[in-house]
């Protein structure tokens, strides 16, 4: 069997996943570069690739495109309703949701019908925030005006 011909085989042991050359079952091989790798490592030492836990040890209550932590960048899995906001995206939307009456009325639109959960979910925040701001400024305001209504 020639080397361009050979078959690998996906393998699972100790909860991580690797594969082998169908001609050598007991040479462990990672699966995205095909360099040989010990039994115990976490990681491949040529492309540092992570050798995640396989489906069945994974954390069950974790969503199907949660990568238990292999990487710190957003997995492309990820679905667009999951989809992480960046930083100067939260920032735009806090200037966003400031401005008096049209972004209120985004505000309270993006809170009900955002496709994306985090935006949604921001949104929803920030629209109870500001609740407890006019309760607060009702409050202080029927505070200092009771004194004069007597």
């Amino acid at each position: 069997m020639s080397a361009e011909n050979e078959q690998f085989v996906d393998v699972s042991k100790n909860g991580k996943e690797f594969c082998y050359k169908s001609s050598e079952p007991d040479k462990l091989l990672c699966r995205k570069c095909h360099s040989p790798v010990d039994e115990n490592a976490t990681r491949c030492p040529v492309c540092n690739n992570n050798f995640v836990e396989s489906k069945g040890d994974s954390n069950p209550s974790a969503p199907y495109w949660y990568n238990n932590g292999a990487s710190s960048q957003p997995s492309s899995s990820i679905p667009n309703e999951y989809t992480p906001i960046s930083m100067w995206g939260y920032f735009g939307y806090e200037i966003l949701f400031n401005i008096p009456i049209i972004g209120w009325l985004i505000l309270i639109f993006m809170a009900l019908s955002a496709s994306n959960h985090n935006v949604k979910n921001f949104a929803r925040a920030h629209f109870c925030f500001l609740i407890v701001i006019v309760i607060a400024l009702l409050l202080g305001a029927g505070s200092i005006i009771s004194p004069f209504l007597r």
